[in-house]
């Protein structure tokens, strides 16, 4: 015959089963406690860890605050000093630079944000360039999808983008422009748009 032996499994939950959805939960749940307790404990403040997913391939930088409600899924890199959420949501392409504000029902796939950009409040930024100190008004978003292909929408520096404004992609935006609450922007007007006043 063949030997038996026992295996202690240290900790335990190394030897856990899945054979079914309920247990697939539970192991889910075991999972995010280590991803979070090891983001934790590198200088990422997550306020509710029991209502927040993170993906094990997220990079998040020390003093960012992940506030409750927020799921990021994928590759997604977080430098410091943001805050994310509540409610937010971070999808596979998504790179946060330092001092970046995502708040409440904010979408962002595929797309770099620089150091201070601000987003607050119900806005979807998809397949986009974000420059420095960009202030993203409530409501604002990207429309990157034309109905045949994902298109791109590159915004500069210091720009402000009033609430309820809509960019179709491809879009790119100039340092400093400004764009008014609930306007529509293509390429075609972009140029003649919001450009701010210039003093000597």
């Amino acid at each position: 015959g063949h030997k038996v032996l026992a295996v202690t499994a240290v900790p335990p939950n190394e030897a856990r089963g899945i054979n079914s959805r309920v247990q697939l939960t539970e192991a889910n749940k075991i999972m995010q406690r280590r991803i979070q307790l090891e983001l934790m404990n590198n200088g990422v403040t997550i306020v509710d860890p029991d209502n927040t997913w993170i993906d094990i391939r997220a990079q998040i930088g020390q003093d960012t605050v992940i506030e409750p409600f927020t799921y990021i899924h994928g590759e997604v890199k977080i430098g410091q000093g943001c805050r994310v959420g509540p409610f937010a949501h971070l999808r596979h392409g998504t790179v946060l630079e330092n001092d970046v504000v995502l708040g409440v029902f904010t979408e962002v796939k595929n797309s770099t944000l620089a150091d201070g950009v601000r987003a607050r409040h119900h806005s979807y930024i998809g397949d986009a360039a974000v420059g420095r100190n960009v202030n993203m008004g409530a409501d604002s978003i990207t429309a990157n999808f034309d109905g045949e292909k994902v298109n791109r929408t590159n915004i500069g520096n210091d720009c402000y983008i009033g609430s309820g404004a809509v960019l179709i992609a491809p879009l790119e935006l100039k340092d400093g422009s400004h764009i008014s609450a609930g306007t529509v922007v293509s390429q075609e007007n972009a140029d003649k748009l919001g450009q701010k006043e210039q003093k000597d």
